[in-house]
Order: C-alpha cells, then sequence, then structure tokens
C-alpha cells in the first residue's frame, strides 16, 4: 500500500511539474504571439488568462480583435476561450461568445451565434500543421448597418487535410433554413421568389502553395486551385448545382470553370435585375436566350451554363460579368 502511494505522490510531482512548464511556455508564446501581432496591427486584446490544472488548459482572451493590416476587414468579441487537453494538446476546443462584429466592404455586421463551437486537431510538429478543423452553430444570424440581415437555422463548417505533399484540403460548407430580409429580400420578392427558406452546401478541394500552419498566422498560404465536385444552392423554386475546377496563377488570376445547372431557370432573369447585375431593358433579351439554350440542353426547365474566369474577365455563359477576383 505504501508502495503505491509513493507511486501517486511521485505521478502528481512529476504531472505538476510537467503541467505547470507547459503551461508558462504557452503563456509566454502567447503573450509574444498577441504583442507582435498588435503591433502589427492585426490583432488586439486588452487581457488574457490561462488555467485549467491539472487536467486542461484554458486560455480565456478578453476583447479579442483580428484584422487586415490593410483595413479591409476586422473582427471582435466579447472574449474567445480555447480548451486544450494538457494530456493531447494537439486538440483544441475553441468556444466563441453570442456576439460578434465583423467590419468588412464599408460595413458593419453584427454577428449572432447561438452555441457555436469549434474545433481543430494540429500535427505533432514544431510549425503545427492543420489536420482538421470543424465549427458548428445553431440560430446564427448575420445583421448589417446597411439595413439587410441573413439568418440560419444551423450552419457547418469544415477542413481536413488531404495530401500533406501537395497541400491539398477538403472544404465543406452547409446552412440550412437561410432567411433574407431588408433589401435583398425586396430583390427577391421583385422576382417572385420568397425571402425563406433558402439551403446551401459545398463540398471542395483547395490546394495552397504551402501547409496551413503557424506560420499562416504571419503570411497566409495562396491558393492555387478549387475544385468543386457539389455546390448546391435551394431558394423557393430556383435551384442551383455547380461543379468544376478553377487554378490561380502566381498573379492571383483565375482560370477555369465552374459548370452550373439552373433548375426552373425563368426565375434568374428578374432576379438579376432586381439586384442590378443586369440593366431592365435587357432581361426580355436575357430570357429570350436563356429559353434558347435551355431548349438545347434537352430539358427546358434546367438550363447549363459556365461560368468561366479567364484572362482576368468572368462571364456566365454568353453574359459578360466584368473582371474576375483576384486571390
Amino acid at each position: 500500500m505504501r508502495v503505491i502511494l509513493w507511486l501517486v505522490a511521485l505521478f502528481t510531482v512529476l504531472w505538476s511539474g510537467y503541467w505547470f512548464l507547459a503551461a508558462r511556455t504557452l503563456r509566454a508564446e502567447t503573450e509574444a504571439a498577441l504583442t507582435q501581432m498588435k503591433a502589427e496591427g492585426r490583432a488586439d486584446y486588452s487581457a488574457f488568462d490561462l488555467g485549467g490544472f491539472p487536467a486542461r488548459f484554458k486560455l480565456t482572451v478578453t476583447d479579442p480583435a483580428l484584422a487586415d493590416p490593410g483595413g479591409r476587414w476586422r473582427w471582435r468579441a466579447p472574449s474567445l476561450t480555447v480548451h486544450a487537453l494538457a494530456y493531447d494538446p494537439g486538440k483544441i476546443i475553441a468556444l466563441l461568445p453570442s456576439g460578434q462584429t465583423i467590419e468588412a466592404a464599408g460595413q458593419t455586421i453584427a454577428l449572432t451565434t447561438t452555441d457555436m463551437r469549434t474545433s481543430a486537431g494540429f500535427g505533432l510538429s514544431t510549425a503545427l500543421p492543420l489536420l482538421h478543423a470543424e465549427a458548428i452553430s445553431d440560430a446564427t444570424e448575420a445583421k448589417s448597418d446597411r439595413g439587410w440581415t441573413l439568418a440560419a437555422r444551423e450552419i457547418r463548417l469544415a477542413i481536413r487535410e488531404e495530401d500533406a505533399t501537395s497541400f491539398r484540403y477538403r472544404l465543406g460548407a452547409k446552412a440550412t433554413a437561410l432567411a433574407l430580409s431588408g433589401p435583398p429580400a425586396e430583390s427577391l420578392a421583385r422576382a417572385n421568389l420568397p425571402a425563406s427558406p433558402g439551403q446551401l452546401r459545398i463540398d471542395a478541394d483547395a490546394t495552397f502553395d504551402r501547409a496551413l500552419d503557424r506560420t499562416a498566422i504571419d503570411t497566409p498560404p495562396m491558393l492555387r486551385a478549387l475544385a468543386v465536385s457539389a455546390l448546391e444552392l435551394d431558394w423557393g423554386d430556383l435551384s442551383l448545382r455547380g461543379d468544376g475546377r478553377i487554378d490561380i496563377s502566381a498573379a492571383g488570376t483565375p482560370e477555369g470553370a465552374i459548370n452550373l445547372r439552373l433548375g426552373n431557370w425563368q426565375g434568374l432573369p428578374p432576379l438579376l435585375v432586381a439586384t442590378g447585375i443586369v440593366p431592365p431593358e435587357m432581361e426580355q433579351q436575357l430570357g429570350d436566350t436563356m429559353r434558347q439554350l435551355a431548349a438545347l440542353s434537352g430539358d427546358p426547365k434546367e438550363l447549363a451554363l459556365p461560368l468561366t474566369f479567364n484572362a482576368g474577365w468572368m462571364a456566365l455563359g454568353p453574359l459578360p460579368l466584368g473582371p474576375a477576383p483576384r486571390f
């Protein structure tokens, strides 16, 4: 019995020493990283605390903020809590508060979530390569100061390393019971489409120029290819399905096509007009062109059109859409 007690005491001392040594290292590295990011204008915070002894590490950051140094976007929240098991620190769970704020594209978006949970797993390396990450949120609402609101009953996001050699990752996203209000809902109404519900699912493979690891904080990896195996959007009678591949040049220019199939496409021309993409005087001509293309496909209710990216421009079938985005 005395031997067992001595073994328990020895294990307790060794474990406590491991925990406090690891906690001290984690605290120092966290403070150094946050201080550097704050000096570079990429992050901000008011305080952070590390606890969780003896079974886990619990990092709590008060008033965290992340930003693009160029001022293109900014994210803020009242707090951020990250948990990692002391015996398996490569797996973490992050808890985000209900209220978050995103500033982008000249507007401020208040993000309200219900029970938002994220988790991630990292490889056993000093570079901490990302192996997988997931995020789930119930009853999510994004409300812009420009008057529009987008709500969803459930949102699921996931990423998983597929090939470490080619830096290829599997991406997945799903949103159910989507609902719009404000100007976007008014545009839908002018196109005789309901404001809700809608649903979205995306399944794709993304290839980057290097691994997603801790160095991505300083220099984000560049997207080199995106292969879409499933794109599904349903909104009222309008349905969209797609697949295809886009390759990104070293200059960030996309080349390739996503093959789209539109079910009950008749609601698309008035929607493009209502959203300002197509001028009203072109609605009749666009509708006639789409009707002819649908007839050629063999199913007048489904329209097959490629979304093409070529030489810095993009087009939807015969319809030019303007300059392509740069990555």
